[in-house]
């Protein structure tokens, strides 16, 4: 069994242009299992979630109303924005065993923000909710390696507010 915690904080990127901004603030938590299945095969299992405070909201966000109406946000950068991220990790590893080392791992998830404590949340333009990863390699004679890498993600959506940010 395995759990961990932390608190963490990143500064402003645009203080020096708007002093009032805070430091973005995420608490991270995470709670796992992991088993030893056979010999060099071992699975691991984590739950994660990250709670987002004051994230930096721009000026060209653009925001759908309730009424379907575009709304112009506020010119200047604010701490108004919030967010979260949850999953399921799951990894099945082979550890270097007979010159092979290898996993394969799925990860399920999403990540949502706001702009506003009243808005609906929607999803990071960035989240990616399935994403696979399969890592081999073998290790050759003369201290040469054979390695292979694949992933695939359930792409990159883009928001609503992002399609029409790009259309002008």
């Amino acid at each position: 069994l395995k759990a961990s915690a932390g608190l963490y904080h990143q500064s402003a990127r645009d203080a020096w242009r708007v002093p009032t901004l805070q430091a973005e603030e995420a608490v991270h938590l995470t709670a796992g299992v992991e088993r030893h299945i056979w010999e060099a095969l071992s699975l691991n299992l984590e739950v994660f979630y990250k709670d987002l405070k004051n994230l930096i909201v721009s000026p060209d966000t653009l925001q759908l109303g309730a009424d379907g109406n575009l709304n112009r946000p506020d010119p200047a950068l604010t701490n108004s924005g919030s967010g979260r991220v949850y999953g399921v990790e799951l990894l099945l590893r082979h550890n270097l065993s007979r010159n092979f080392f290898g996993w394969v791992g799925y990860t399920l998830s999403r990540s949502e923000r706001r702009n506003n404590a009243g808005q609906p949340y929607t999803l990071f333009d960035f989240d990616q909710t399935h994403l696979l990863s399969v890592v081999a390699s073998y290790q050759l004679p003369y201290h040469w390696d054979l390695s292979a890498a694949f992933r695939l993600a359930s792409g990159n959506p883009a928001s609503a507010e992002t399609m029409i940010a790009k259309l002008g």
